[in-house]
Protein backbone atom coordinates (compact mmCIF):
# COMPACT_ATOMS: atom_id res chain seq x y z
CA UNK A 1 0.00 0.00 0.00
CA UNK A 2 1.05 3.55 -0.65
CA UNK A 3 -0.33 6.08 1.55
CA UNK A 4 -0.74 8.36 -1.68
CA UNK A 5 -0.84 7.72 -5.12
CA UNK A 6 1.07 7.98 -7.94
CA UNK A 7 -0.18 10.97 -9.23
CA UNK A 8 1.38 13.29 -6.30
CA UNK A 9 4.60 12.31 -7.73
CA UNK A 10 4.31 12.81 -11.68
CA UNK A 11 5.87 16.58 -11.54
CA UNK A 12 9.04 15.10 -9.66
CA UNK A 13 9.41 11.73 -12.36
CA UNK A 14 7.76 12.10 -15.43
CA UNK A 15 10.49 14.52 -16.95
CA UNK A 16 13.03 12.53 -16.33
CA UNK A 17 11.28 10.23 -18.91
CA UNK A 18 13.27 9.07 -21.66
CA UNK A 19 16.42 10.83 -19.73
CA UNK A 20 19.95 9.86 -18.10
CA UNK A 21 19.99 9.79 -14.50
CA UNK A 22 22.38 9.59 -11.74
CA UNK A 23 20.79 8.89 -8.32
CA UNK A 24 22.68 10.41 -5.23
CA UNK A 25 21.70 8.97 -1.73
CA UNK A 26 22.28 10.60 1.61
CA UNK A 27 24.12 9.45 4.22
CA UNK A 28 21.17 9.88 6.96
CA UNK A 29 19.43 7.78 9.15
CA UNK A 30 17.38 4.62 9.38
CA UNK A 31 14.61 6.32 8.86
CA UNK A 32 16.28 8.35 5.70
CA UNK A 33 17.20 4.80 3.87
CA UNK A 34 12.93 4.83 3.55
CA UNK A 35 13.24 7.79 1.84
CA UNK A 36 16.15 6.40 -0.60
CA UNK A 37 14.17 3.08 -0.89
CA UNK A 38 10.81 4.76 -2.05
CA UNK A 39 13.19 6.64 -4.37
CA UNK A 40 14.18 3.57 -6.62
CA UNK A 41 10.89 2.34 -6.22
CA UNK A 42 9.32 5.42 -7.82
CA UNK A 43 12.08 5.72 -10.67
CA UNK A 44 11.25 2.27 -11.82
CA UNK A 45 7.14 2.75 -11.27
CA UNK A 46 7.65 5.60 -13.76
CA UNK A 47 10.05 3.78 -16.00
CA UNK A 48 13.52 6.24 -15.73
CA UNK A 49 16.47 4.92 -16.66
CA UNK A 50 18.53 5.75 -13.60
CA UNK A 51 22.00 4.13 -11.79
CA UNK A 52 23.16 4.97 -8.49
CA UNK A 53 26.56 6.11 -7.40
CA UNK A 54 28.91 8.64 -5.61
CA UNK A 55 28.85 11.83 -6.34
CA UNK A 56 32.24 11.88 -7.36
CA UNK A 57 31.33 8.93 -9.83
CA UNK A 58 28.67 11.39 -11.81
CA UNK A 59 29.38 10.97 -16.02
CA UNK A 60 27.28 10.50 -19.00
CA UNK A 61 24.11 11.45 -17.38
CA UNK A 62 22.03 14.35 -18.41
CA UNK A 63 20.39 14.67 -14.45
CA UNK A 64 21.53 14.43 -11.14
CA UNK A 65 19.02 13.20 -8.80
CA UNK A 66 19.66 14.16 -4.90
CA UNK A 67 18.53 12.51 -2.08
CA UNK A 68 15.30 13.81 -0.24
CA UNK A 69 15.08 14.68 3.35
CA UNK A 70 14.90 17.06 6.25
CA UNK A 71 18.86 17.79 5.63
CA UNK A 72 18.70 21.13 3.45
CA UNK A 73 20.84 24.51 4.26
CA UNK A 74 21.53 22.66 7.79
CA UNK A 75 24.25 21.39 10.23
CA UNK A 76 24.17 17.97 8.89
CA UNK A 77 28.13 18.26 7.18
CA UNK A 78 28.02 15.24 5.55
CA UNK A 79 24.90 15.81 3.48
CA UNK A 80 25.55 19.41 2.42
CA UNK A 81 29.21 18.23 1.50
CA UNK A 82 27.59 15.33 -0.80
CA UNK A 83 25.35 17.92 -2.22
CA UNK A 84 28.24 20.27 -3.12
CA UNK A 85 30.30 17.45 -4.84
CA UNK A 86 27.75 16.32 -6.93
CA UNK A 87 26.45 19.79 -8.15
CA UNK A 88 30.41 20.37 -8.95
CA UNK A 89 30.09 17.47 -10.93
CA UNK A 90 27.08 18.05 -12.28
CA UNK A 91 28.20 21.46 -13.81
CA UNK A 92 31.35 20.07 -14.94
CA UNK A 93 29.99 17.24 -17.84
CA UNK A 94 26.77 19.81 -18.10
CA UNK A 95 24.06 17.80 -16.01
CA UNK A 96 21.00 19.29 -14.08
CA UNK A 97 20.55 18.79 -10.50
CA UNK A 98 17.19 18.46 -8.97
CA UNK A 99 16.72 18.23 -5.35
CA UNK A 100 14.20 15.50 -4.07
CA UNK A 101 11.78 16.39 -1.40
CA UNK A 102 13.18 18.25 1.10
CA UNK A 103 13.14 19.91 4.42
CA UNK A 104 15.60 23.60 4.42
CA UNK A 105 16.74 24.29 7.79
CA UNK A 106 17.25 28.05 7.12
CA UNK A 107 20.95 27.79 7.23
CA UNK A 108 21.33 28.77 3.23
CA UNK A 109 23.80 26.70 1.62
CA UNK A 110 24.61 28.95 -0.68
CA UNK A 111 24.26 26.49 -4.34
CA UNK A 112 21.93 26.95 -7.11
CA UNK A 113 19.94 23.88 -8.08
CA UNK A 114 18.43 23.65 -11.59
CA UNK A 115 15.00 22.56 -9.90
CA UNK A 116 14.22 21.88 -5.78
CA UNK A 117 11.64 20.16 -4.26
CA UNK A 118 10.61 20.93 -0.45
CA UNK A 119 7.86 19.18 1.47
CA UNK A 120 6.70 22.04 3.71
CA UNK A 121 5.52 25.25 3.60
CA UNK A 122 8.26 27.13 5.74
CA UNK A 123 10.62 25.54 3.49
CA UNK A 124 9.16 27.42 0.71
CA UNK A 125 9.64 30.50 3.09
CA UNK A 126 13.24 29.82 2.51
CA UNK A 127 13.63 28.81 -0.82
CA UNK A 128 10.43 30.38 -2.63
CA UNK A 129 12.22 29.21 -5.99
CA UNK A 130 11.36 25.42 -4.85
CA UNK A 131 8.25 23.60 -5.91
CA UNK A 132 6.01 22.11 -3.11
CA UNK A 133 5.65 18.37 -3.54
CA UNK A 134 5.30 15.39 -0.50
CA UNK A 135 8.07 13.69 0.97
CA UNK A 136 8.82 10.37 -1.36
CA UNK A 137 8.21 7.73 1.71
CA UNK A 138 4.41 8.98 1.28
CA UNK A 139 5.08 7.00 -1.79
CA UNK A 140 6.20 3.45 -1.12
CA UNK A 141 4.41 0.64 -1.61
CA UNK A 142 4.82 -1.48 1.57
CA UNK A 143 2.94 -5.17 2.18
CA UNK A 144 1.15 -4.61 5.62
CA UNK A 145 2.42 -7.35 7.79
CA UNK A 146 0.54 -10.44 8.00
CA UNK A 147 0.92 -10.79 11.99
CA UNK A 148 -0.86 -8.74 14.15
CA UNK A 149 0.97 -6.71 16.84
CA UNK A 150 2.14 -7.60 19.77
CA UNK A 151 1.77 -4.84 22.04
CA UNK A 152 -0.91 -2.34 22.64
CA UNK A 153 1.38 0.81 22.57
CA UNK A 154 4.78 2.23 22.13
CA UNK A 155 6.18 5.42 23.12
CA UNK A 156 9.57 5.98 20.71
CA UNK A 157 11.37 8.92 21.53
CA UNK A 158 14.46 10.47 19.56
CA UNK A 159 17.44 10.95 21.22
CA UNK A 160 19.59 13.54 19.04
CA UNK A 161 19.37 17.27 18.84
CA UNK A 162 16.16 17.45 17.57
CA UNK A 163 14.63 16.13 20.64
CA UNK A 164 11.99 18.79 22.26
CA UNK A 165 10.29 16.69 24.85
CA UNK A 166 12.03 15.60 28.09
CA UNK A 167 12.68 12.20 28.69
CA UNK A 168 11.00 11.56 32.05
CA UNK A 169 8.72 8.86 30.96
CA UNK A 170 9.30 5.12 30.61
CA UNK A 171 9.45 4.87 26.31
CA UNK A 172 10.53 1.90 24.17
CA UNK A 173 13.69 3.94 22.75
CA UNK A 174 14.94 5.84 20.00
CA UNK A 175 14.25 3.64 16.89
CA UNK A 176 17.02 5.19 15.03
CA UNK A 177 19.44 3.58 17.53
CA UNK A 178 17.70 0.34 17.78
CA UNK A 179 18.11 -0.67 14.44
CA UNK A 180 19.77 0.53 11.42
CA UNK A 181 17.78 -2.13 9.12
CA UNK A 182 15.30 -0.36 7.56
CA UNK A 183 12.80 -4.04 7.10
CA UNK A 184 14.31 -4.42 11.17
CA UNK A 185 12.17 -0.56 11.53
CA UNK A 186 9.34 -2.28 9.70
CA UNK A 187 9.02 -5.26 12.04
CA UNK A 188 9.48 -3.15 14.93
CA UNK A 189 6.82 -0.40 13.96
CA UNK A 190 4.65 -3.72 13.11
CA UNK A 191 4.83 -5.01 16.40
CA UNK A 192 2.78 -1.54 18.17
CA UNK A 193 -1.02 -1.28 17.41
CA UNK A 194 -0.24 2.40 18.23
CA UNK A 195 2.86 4.34 17.71
CA UNK A 196 3.33 7.20 19.76
CA UNK A 197 6.63 8.88 18.30
CA UNK A 198 9.01 12.19 17.21
CA UNK A 199 10.43 10.12 14.25
CA UNK A 200 8.93 11.34 11.57
CA UNK A 201 9.90 8.60 9.28
CA UNK A 202 9.37 6.00 11.88
CA UNK A 203 5.59 6.97 12.50
CA UNK A 204 5.68 6.76 8.60
CA UNK A 205 6.46 3.09 8.88
CA UNK A 206 3.79 2.74 11.20
CA UNK A 207 1.36 4.22 8.79
CA UNK A 208 2.54 2.05 6.18
CA UNK A 209 1.85 -1.24 8.52
CA UNK A 210 -1.62 -0.41 8.97
CA UNK A 211 -1.09 0.93 12.60
CA UNK A 212 -2.04 4.02 14.74
CA UNK A 213 0.41 6.76 14.54
CA UNK A 214 0.32 9.68 16.82
CA UNK A 215 3.53 12.34 15.78
CA UNK A 216 5.32 14.47 18.09
CA UNK A 217 6.86 17.88 17.74
CA UNK A 218 10.73 18.57 17.88
CA UNK A 219 12.44 21.57 17.71
CA UNK A 220 12.07 22.75 14.19
CA UNK A 221 8.75 23.00 12.53
CA UNK A 222 9.34 19.93 10.00
CA UNK A 223 7.29 17.27 11.33
CA UNK A 224 4.41 19.54 12.36
CA UNK A 225 4.21 20.84 8.32
CA UNK A 226 4.65 17.61 7.45
CA UNK A 227 1.23 16.08 9.36
CA UNK A 228 -0.47 19.68 8.34
CA UNK A 229 0.33 19.19 4.41
CA UNK A 230 0.19 15.72 4.44
CA UNK A 231 -0.07 13.18 7.15
CA UNK A 232 -3.19 14.12 9.02
CA UNK A 233 -5.28 13.55 5.24
CA UNK A 234 -3.67 9.67 5.80
CA UNK A 235 -4.79 9.05 9.14
CA UNK A 236 -1.58 10.20 11.29
CA UNK A 237 -2.94 11.69 15.03
CA UNK A 238 -0.84 14.50 16.65
CA UNK A 239 -0.16 15.95 20.12
CA UNK A 240 1.61 18.79 21.40
CA UNK A 241 2.97 16.59 24.13
CA UNK A 242 3.13 13.17 25.37
CA UNK A 243 -0.88 12.83 25.75
CA UNK A 244 -2.05 11.95 29.18
CA UNK A 245 -3.36 8.21 28.11
CA UNK A 246 0.32 7.10 27.75
CA UNK A 247 1.48 8.19 30.92
CA UNK A 248 -0.90 6.71 32.42
CA UNK A 249 -0.24 2.94 30.78
CA UNK A 250 2.80 1.02 31.78
CA UNK A 251 5.05 0.90 28.83
CA UNK A 252 7.68 -1.39 28.25
CA UNK A 253 11.12 0.60 27.99
CA UNK A 254 14.32 -0.37 26.59
CA UNK A 255 15.66 0.94 30.03
CA UNK A 256 15.34 -1.40 32.99
CA UNK A 257 15.58 -2.18 36.55
CA UNK A 258 15.83 -6.14 35.94
CA UNK A 259 16.94 -9.07 37.84
CA UNK A 260 15.60 -13.52 37.95
CA UNK A 261 12.64 -14.43 39.57
CA UNK A 262 14.77 -16.80 41.52
CA UNK A 263 15.31 -15.32 44.57
CA UNK A 264 18.87 -17.44 45.73
CA UNK A 265 20.18 -16.63 42.40
CA UNK A 266 19.17 -13.17 42.29
CA UNK A 267 20.78 -12.93 46.10
CA UNK A 268 24.15 -14.34 45.07
CA UNK A 269 24.68 -12.24 42.13
CA UNK A 270 24.73 -9.02 43.85
CA UNK A 271 23.89 -6.68 40.56
CA UNK A 272 20.70 -9.24 40.36
CA UNK A 273 21.53 -11.71 38.39
CA UNK A 274 20.02 -10.63 34.84
CA UNK A 275 23.10 -10.79 32.93
CA UNK A 276 23.13 -15.47 34.56
CA UNK A 277 19.41 -15.71 33.83
CA UNK A 278 20.02 -13.94 30.31
CA UNK A 279 22.58 -16.23 29.32
CA UNK A 280 21.37 -19.66 30.69
CA UNK A 281 17.66 -18.79 28.78
CA UNK A 282 19.53 -18.15 25.52
CA UNK A 283 21.62 -21.37 25.61
CA UNK A 284 18.34 -23.30 27.39
CA UNK A 285 16.44 -22.29 24.19
CA UNK A 286 18.75 -22.60 21.42
CA UNK A 287 18.93 -19.46 20.48
CA UNK A 288 22.90 -19.73 20.93
CA UNK A 289 24.88 -23.31 21.30
CA UNK A 290 28.09 -22.04 23.92
CA UNK A 291 27.95 -19.66 27.06
CA UNK A 292 31.95 -17.36 27.11
CA UNK A 293 32.39 -15.52 30.46
CA UNK A 294 34.62 -14.99 32.96
CA UNK A 295 34.72 -17.06 36.16
CA UNK A 296 37.12 -17.02 39.40
CA UNK A 297 39.29 -19.69 39.85
CA UNK A 298 41.24 -19.10 43.25
CA UNK A 299 42.29 -15.28 42.90
CA UNK A 300 42.86 -15.53 39.05
CA UNK A 301 39.70 -15.23 36.38
CA UNK A 302 39.74 -17.64 33.44
CA UNK A 303 37.52 -17.65 30.32
CA UNK A 304 34.83 -20.57 30.38
CA UNK A 305 33.72 -21.79 27.05
CA UNK A 306 30.87 -24.07 27.50
CA UNK A 307 27.57 -25.66 26.50
CA UNK A 308 26.64 -26.24 30.60
CA UNK A 309 24.59 -23.25 32.00
CA UNK A 310 25.51 -24.75 35.42
CA UNK A 311 28.89 -23.30 35.29
CA UNK A 312 27.46 -19.96 35.26
CA UNK A 313 25.53 -19.91 37.89
CA UNK A 314 28.06 -19.20 40.58
CA UNK A 315 29.18 -16.12 42.43
CA UNK A 316 32.25 -17.22 41.14
CA UNK A 317 31.33 -15.44 37.67
CA UNK A 318 30.13 -11.67 39.55
CA UNK A 319 32.06 -8.75 38.57
CA UNK A 320 35.40 -9.15 38.15
CA UNK A 321 38.27 -6.73 38.31
CA UNK A 322 41.26 -7.98 36.48
CA UNK A 323 42.43 -7.75 32.84
CA UNK A 324 40.88 -10.64 30.69
CA UNK A 325 41.00 -11.61 27.32
CA UNK A 326 37.31 -12.63 26.37
CA UNK A 327 37.96 -12.86 22.84
CA UNK A 328 40.75 -16.06 23.03
CA UNK A 329 37.64 -17.02 24.66
CA UNK A 330 35.34 -16.80 21.82
CA UNK A 331 38.01 -17.88 19.35
CA UNK A 332 37.30 -21.57 20.93
CA UNK A 333 33.69 -21.39 20.07
CA UNK A 334 33.43 -24.12 16.98
CA UNK A 335 33.27 -22.58 13.88
CA UNK A 336 29.56 -22.90 12.96
CA UNK A 337 28.28 -22.46 16.67
CA UNK A 338 27.17 -19.30 17.57
CA UNK A 339 27.51 -18.19 21.90
CA UNK A 340 26.61 -15.85 24.17
CA UNK A 341 29.30 -13.16 25.57
CA UNK A 342 29.89 -10.97 28.16
CA UNK A 343 32.44 -8.18 26.96
CA UNK A 344 33.30 -4.70 27.78
CA UNK A 345 33.38 -1.29 25.33
CA UNK A 346 37.05 -1.95 24.04
CA UNK A 347 36.17 -5.76 23.56
CA UNK A 348 32.88 -4.80 21.69
CA UNK A 349 34.80 -2.93 19.42
CA UNK A 350 37.38 -4.88 18.76
CA UNK A 351 35.22 -7.88 18.50
CA UNK A 352 32.52 -5.54 15.48
CA UNK A 353 36.00 -5.24 13.55
CA UNK A 354 36.70 -9.43 13.18
CA UNK A 355 34.10 -10.75 11.18
CA UNK A 356 34.72 -13.95 11.67
CA UNK A 357 34.79 -13.78 15.54
CA UNK A 358 31.54 -11.61 15.31
CA UNK A 359 29.58 -14.58 13.23
CA UNK A 360 30.18 -16.58 16.83
CA UNK A 361 29.03 -13.71 19.28
CA UNK A 362 25.17 -13.84 18.71
CA UNK A 363 24.76 -12.33 21.93
CA UNK A 364 26.90 -9.78 23.31
CA UNK A 365 25.82 -8.64 26.38
CA UNK A 366 28.21 -5.60 27.11
CA UNK A 367 29.66 -4.30 30.61
CA UNK A 368 29.63 -0.30 31.52
CA UNK A 369 33.06 -0.26 33.05
CA UNK A 370 35.18 1.86 35.00
CA UNK A 371 38.34 0.81 34.08
CA UNK A 372 40.08 -2.51 34.81
CA UNK A 373 42.75 -2.33 37.67
CA UNK A 374 46.13 -3.81 37.11
CA UNK A 375 46.57 -7.28 39.19
CA UNK A 376 48.20 -5.60 41.82
CA UNK A 377 45.31 -3.97 42.62
CA UNK A 378 43.60 -7.59 44.03
CA UNK A 379 46.19 -8.00 46.11
CA UNK A 380 46.18 -4.74 47.69
CA UNK A 381 42.37 -5.73 48.56
CA UNK A 382 43.84 -8.86 49.93
CA UNK A 383 46.33 -7.32 52.13
CA UNK A 384 43.34 -5.06 53.41
CA UNK A 385 41.03 -8.32 54.18
CA UNK A 386 44.53 -9.87 56.17
CA UNK A 387 45.08 -12.90 53.53
CA UNK A 388 47.77 -14.59 51.49
CA UNK A 389 46.77 -15.03 47.95
CA UNK A 390 47.99 -18.92 48.92
CA UNK A 391 45.26 -18.51 51.60
CA UNK A 392 42.21 -17.70 49.19
CA UNK A 393 40.34 -21.00 47.52
CA UNK A 394 38.05 -18.57 45.93
CA UNK A 395 37.98 -14.72 45.66
CA UNK A 396 34.16 -13.18 44.91
CA UNK A 397 34.73 -9.88 43.97
CA UNK A 398 31.36 -8.63 44.92
CA UNK A 399 28.84 -11.28 46.84
CA UNK A 400 25.95 -10.36 48.90
CA UNK A 401 23.42 -7.45 49.08
CA UNK A 402 24.25 -4.90 46.36
CA UNK A 403 26.37 -3.30 46.47
CA UNK A 404 28.20 -6.56 47.51
CA UNK A 405 31.07 -7.54 49.69
CA UNK A 406 34.74 -8.75 48.76
CA UNK A 407 34.58 -12.05 50.20
CA UNK A 408 37.86 -14.60 50.28
CA UNK A 409 36.59 -17.89 50.71
CA UNK A 410 39.63 -19.71 52.34
CA UNK A 411 40.59 -22.80 52.24
CA UNK A 412 40.50 -23.55 56.19
CA UNK A 413 36.65 -23.03 55.37
CA UNK A 414 36.80 -19.47 57.00
CA UNK A 415 36.19 -16.53 55.21
CA UNK A 416 37.32 -12.94 54.83
CA UNK A 417 34.75 -10.05 54.10
CA UNK A 418 34.85 -6.37 54.00
CA UNK A 419 32.58 -4.02 51.89
CA UNK A 420 33.28 -3.58 48.32
CA UNK A 421 32.87 0.55 47.48
CA UNK A 422 35.48 1.63 49.70
CA UNK A 423 37.75 -0.70 47.92
CA UNK A 424 37.11 0.76 44.39
CA UNK A 425 39.39 3.68 44.16
CA UNK A 426 41.81 1.93 41.50
CA UNK A 427 45.02 4.41 40.15
CA UNK A 428 44.22 5.38 36.78
CA UNK A 429 47.61 4.96 36.33
CA UNK A 430 47.67 1.83 37.51
CA UNK A 431 45.23 0.28 34.89
CA UNK A 432 45.92 -3.00 32.29
CA UNK A 433 46.71 -2.09 29.99
CA UNK A 434 47.69 1.03 30.30
CA UNK A 435 45.65 2.72 27.98
CA UNK A 436 42.76 1.47 29.66
CA UNK A 437 43.28 4.70 32.25
CA UNK A 438 42.31 7.26 29.91
CA UNK A 439 39.42 5.56 28.21
CA UNK A 440 36.20 7.22 28.19
CA UNK A 441 34.22 4.41 26.07
CA UNK A 442 30.67 4.02 27.70
CA UNK A 443 29.96 1.28 25.51
CA UNK A 444 26.16 0.80 23.17
CA UNK A 445 27.76 -1.71 20.40
CA UNK A 446 26.35 -4.67 22.24
CA UNK A 447 22.97 -6.36 22.35
CA UNK A 448 22.29 -5.13 25.76
CA UNK A 449 24.53 -2.83 27.78
CA UNK A 450 24.30 -3.88 31.69
CA UNK A 451 25.56 -1.41 34.64
CA UNK A 452 25.32 -0.93 38.57
CA UNK A 453 22.61 1.31 38.81
CA UNK A 454 24.72 3.88 40.65
CA UNK A 455 23.28 6.87 42.04
CA UNK A 456 19.45 5.63 41.99
CA UNK A 457 18.96 5.44 45.62
CA UNK A 458 15.71 7.54 44.73
CA UNK A 459 14.58 4.40 42.88
CA UNK A 460 16.66 1.78 44.33
CA UNK A 461 18.27 1.18 47.63
CA UNK A 462 21.54 0.07 48.68
CA UNK A 463 21.69 -3.37 50.93
CA UNK A 464 18.77 -4.40 49.06
CA UNK A 465 18.52 -7.48 47.23
CA UNK A 466 20.34 -6.77 43.50
CA UNK A 467 19.32 -5.30 40.08
CA UNK A 468 20.83 -4.79 36.70
CA UNK A 469 20.71 -1.56 34.86
CA UNK A 470 20.03 -2.53 31.21
CA UNK A 471 19.73 -0.49 28.05
CA UNK A 472 18.40 -2.97 24.85
CA UNK A 473 20.21 -2.30 21.93
CA UNK A 474 18.95 -5.47 20.07
CA UNK A 475 15.02 -5.73 19.68
CA UNK A 476 15.56 -9.11 18.95
CA UNK A 477 16.72 -9.60 22.69
CA UNK A 478 13.39 -9.00 23.98
CA UNK A 479 11.80 -12.12 23.41
CA UNK A 480 14.65 -13.36 25.19
CA UNK A 481 14.21 -11.38 28.31
CA UNK A 482 10.43 -11.58 27.93
CA UNK A 483 10.77 -15.83 28.16
CA UNK A 484 13.63 -16.25 30.51
CA UNK A 485 13.44 -16.20 34.43
CA UNK A 486 13.86 -12.34 34.87
CA UNK A 487 11.21 -10.22 35.97
CA UNK A 488 12.15 -6.09 35.69
CA UNK A 489 10.67 -2.81 35.97
CA UNK A 490 10.87 0.19 33.60
CA UNK A 491 12.87 3.38 34.12
CA UNK A 492 13.13 6.33 31.76
CA UNK A 493 15.72 8.00 29.67
CA UNK A 494 16.85 10.59 32.46
CA UNK A 495 17.16 8.44 35.37
CA UNK A 496 19.55 6.05 32.92
CA UNK A 497 21.51 9.35 31.67
CA UNK A 498 21.80 10.19 36.08
CA UNK A 499 23.52 7.39 36.44
CA UNK A 500 25.48 6.59 33.23
CA UNK A 501 26.63 10.75 33.78
CA UNK A 502 27.73 9.53 37.15
CA UNK A 503 30.58 6.74 35.03
CA UNK A 504 31.06 9.11 32.53
CA UNK A 505 32.18 11.83 34.66
CA UNK A 506 34.33 9.45 36.81
CA UNK A 507 36.27 8.00 33.98
CA UNK A 508 36.89 11.50 32.07
CA UNK A 509 38.13 12.76 35.39
CA UNK A 510 40.76 9.51 35.64
CA UNK A 511 41.60 10.04 32.17
CA UNK A 512 42.69 13.36 32.97
CA UNK A 513 44.65 12.74 36.23
CA UNK A 514 45.84 10.00 34.28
Amino acid sequence: MRLLPLTHYAPIFAPLVGRRVALIDGIGGTGDKLIYRATRQLLDAFGIQWRACEPQEIADVDVVLLFGGGNLDSYYDGEVHRRRVACERAEAIGAKTIVLPQYSMGMHEGRHFDRLFVRDLSSLKTRPEAVLAPDLALGFDHAPPSQPPRHSLGLFLREDRESLLPHDIAYVGDPYHMTHDLDELFRIAADYAHIVTDRLHFGICGLLSGRRVTLLPVNNHKSREMWELWLRHVGCEWSDEVPAFVREQPIASNYLLAWSADPEVRAYSTSGGFTKELMRHALASGYVDKLVFPKMNGTRAEFMVTDDASELMSPATNSIYQPISPLKGLSRVPDGETCAITLLPCHVEALRENPRLQQKAKLVIELACGHTPHYAWTEECLAKLGVDEEEVAQLDYRNGLWPGDMVAHLRNGEEARTPFPPLWNPDPTACSPAICGVCTRMGGLGDVLVADPWRLEETYQKDSPGKTMVQVLNPAVWDLIQTANIEYESINRGQWDHSMTWLRTSKQACAVRA
